[in-house]
């Protein structure tokens, strides 16, 4: 038996168009224009950034694929209109404690955001071994900090 499509398209279509072109907005403009390339360099500048927009391209490729190819039935729905308030207000915790982090490096630098973003995160995502987010925290940022300091 065949389920019946209850979702409608154009969220599965309007996350590849959003997603899918500011990944491609990032490798043909935004990267090319914003990295020059260094010949003493090991790694090219704009490697990481590539590498990583690429990923997202091809996991929102994956997604809008699973999106077409499934939909979902409709005592599904439920809860999945559950899930999706609760992972914004994940998404939206996990921003806060970044936009610390970055405010953090700004003012008093590395080790600083190191303390704030490590342990607010694992703290956010639910480890509450409060002995494992001290010794991750300080494993972390403690061999680092005279790297970049």
């Amino acid at each position: 038996m065949m389920r019946r499509r209850t979702v409608p398209l154009w969220p599965v279509l309007g996350e590849l168009a959003v997603v899918g072109g500011a990944s491609l907005l990032a490798l043909f403009w935004i990267i090319p224009t914003q990295t020059t390339a260094d010949p003493f360099a090991a790694l090219q500048p704009g490697l990481v950034p590539n590498v990583c927009a690429t990923a997202i391209l091809v996991l929102i490729l994956i997604q809008t694929w699973n999106g077409l190819r499934k939909g979902r039935a409709a005592e599904e729905e439920a809860a999945g209109d559950a899930a999706q308030a609760h992972s914004w207000r994940s998404a939206l915790g996990a921003m806060a404690i970044t936009i610390a982090g970055v405010l953090a490096f700004h003012l008093a630098g590395l080790l600083a955001t190191s303390l704030v973003v490590i342990p607010g995160l694992m703290l956010w995502l639910g480890e509450r071994r409060y002995p494992r987010v001290g010794v991750v925290t300080l494993c972390c940022a403690l061999p680092f900090t005279p790297l970049f300091n």
